[in-house]
């Protein structure tokens, strides 16, 4: 079913900074009701910290047939993985010289701004996948806030590639071994694995959007203060991001 969320919607990608939400109290609780009761997860997943544990700008694993484990290493060769977070510009070069990973690439991915989808490469042959991925962050009042970030996935002839402005605790879940079977040798498989954990992490957080839901509701019955309001309001906030970027993720799967 289709619920309309607010006027904000409008549009491919959603300004944030310029969000303005126009419903009333009573129109907001159902539509933050509405939605997230739809949206309620039906399986169970593990639950993901807010920060990550500061990996190295440039890290490279390889699985290790023997130990049937990820193991990292300090050179870049054939069938590995490699994390970027916010390169060096030595390091920037080192991706296209080792890695054959373009320029236009490594740029795309270091957008906060670039949108979810798909583009091939010719003349290098290679692939890139930008899925938007939800994640946690707090406001100037030290609020937990819900929003969603695009990260770049790139198949090169060399290595599977995931670039980020910022840490990602979901990636943690690969280097530490906790995702079964992932193997960057198989390219598509593991561009696969790292969608599918991706898709996961939405359940979670509408997990914990519809906790905080309920608990706003309890309060509002008890007395009708802004805080709650403010709290369901940014309820519905982080729901527009989650439609808006699970439709464009939508269409780099189609």
């Amino acid at each position: 079913p289709t619920i309309p969320l607010s006027p904000v919607m409008v549009g491919h990608r959603l300004d944030k900074q310029k969000a303005v939400l126009v419903l009333r109290p009573n129109e907001f609780l159902f539509h933050a009701y509405a939605c997230v009761s739809l949206l309620h997860p039906a399986v169970a997943c593990c639950k993901l910290k807010e920060k990550a544990k500061e990996p190295a700008m440039l890290a490279i694993y390889r699985f290790d047939d023997k130990t049937g484990q990820l193991n990292q290493q300090s050179r870049i060769s054939p069938g590995v993985w490699i994390n970027v977070v916010d390169p060096t510009p030595a390091e920037r070069q080192q991706l296209q010289d080792k890695a054959k990973l373009s320029e236009a690439f490594l740029l795309y991915g270091l957008d906060p701004d670039e949108g979810a989808r798909y583009e091939y490469d010719e003349d290098n042959d290679s692939h890139l996948f930008i899925f938007d991925m939800p994640i946690v962050t707090r406001d100037a009042r030290k609020k937990v806030v819900y929003e969603t970030a695009p990260l770049a996935i790139i198949i090169t002839n060399t290595a599977v590639i995931t670039i980020n402005g910022e840490p990602i605790p979901l990636l943690s879940l690969f280097a530490e071994g906790k995702v079964s079977n992932f193997d960057p040798r198989r390219q598509n498989r593991s561009v696969l694995q790292f969608l599918y954990q991706i898709s996961i992490s939405y359940l979670t957080y509408l997990r914990d959007l519809n906790k905080a839901r309920e608990a706003n509701e309890n309060k509002l019955q008890r007395s009708l203060r802004n805080e709650e309001l403010y709290g369901l309001m940014g309820i519905q906030r982080s729901l527009v991001y989650f439609m808006m970027s699970l439709r464009t993720d939508r269409n780099v799967l189609e």
